[in-house]
């Protein structure tokens, strides 16, 4: 479910007369005074096209692009110019479409395949510019040395990217590397955000083995929220594989549960945490 923006009062007084001058003058006000608001002016522009006002909302996002150019924030740069291209009279002119790949590219700066798959994915000669930027950014959202839970298999790294031949190979410890198409990883990749337990098994092993035997309930704390849903205790050792032992097990779950942030739900083999 989308996350429901509220606007200032000014904002919404102006919206509600259509007052559009006022509208103008307070989206001005917005871009001088950091941070820049950045999800309100979404929502406002929202309001405006909903009201008919497509070349006023084009407008005042044209100068929220702009202004986002200047604050050295990418991220907030590429989300500003995705609309503006989404939204454009006709094909997105290069100049636009320019912008919108040097956006992207500065987002993702830190990423190993990044030139070559604005290569084989070339975001300002593409017939159908946006579907090329999901596309590159699926690509990057799963690049090299990414840390991913294969669904059903395990955890690993992105060891393989492969842009001729549309797939990623992802190493989880077993005899091959598991082998995705790019246009299947979504629903088999899930990248581990920085912190998670699970990722922290593959940067950190041996860190994590002492976190794990040292601090039990935080550990199993850490391991329910890596998991991000009630898990029963099968689900919850086979995250503990490699840093617990098998031996330690017994001891370990006894202490863990303990803590007070560990809830159960359900009994017997719908036994639920």
């Amino acid at each position: 479910m989308a996350e429901n923006i509220e606007v200032s009062e000014s904002f919404a007084n102006a919206l509600d007369t259509e007052d559009w001058d006022r509208v103008e003058e307070l989206w001005l006000e917005a871009l001088d005074t950091p941070p820049i608001p950045v999800e309100e002016l979404f929502e406002v522009r929202r309001i405006i096209w909903k009201a008919g006002r497509k070349n006023l909302a084009r407008t005042l996002l044209e100068l929220l692009a702009d202004s986002l150019e200047t604050t050295g924030n990418p991220r907030q740069t590429l989300k500003a110019l995705r609309e503006l291209t989404r939204l454009a009279d006709g094909k997105p002119g290069p100049e636009l479409l320019d912008r919108l790949q040097a956006s992207f590219s500065a987002a993702r700066s830190n990423t190993p395949s990044l030139k070559p798959v604005l290569a084989h994915h070339d975001i300002v000669s593409a017939r159908r510019p946006l579907e090329e930027l999901e596309t590159a950014e699926r690509w990057l959202d799963h690049d090299l040395e990414t840390v991913v839970e294969v669904v059903g298999q395990g955890v690993g790294r992105v060891v393989d990217v492969n842009l001729e031949l549309g797939n990623i190979k992802v190493d989880i410890g077993s005899a091959r590397p598991v082998s995705v198409p790019i246009g299947a990883v979504d629903r088999y990749l899930k990248p581990l955000p920085e912190g998670d337990f699970r990722r922290r098994k593959v940067e950190d092993p041996e860190g994590l083995t002492a976190i794990v035997a040292e601090s039990p309930g935080e550990a199993l704390v850490e391991v329910l929220i890596s998991l991000g849903e009630p898990s029963g205790v099968g689900s919850i050792k086979a995250a503990l594989e490699g840093v617990l032992g098998s031996e330690k097990w017994t001891s370990w779950w006894a202490k863990a549960r303990k803590h007070p942030r560990v809830l159960s739900s359900g009994t017997g083999s719908r036994l639920r945490y």
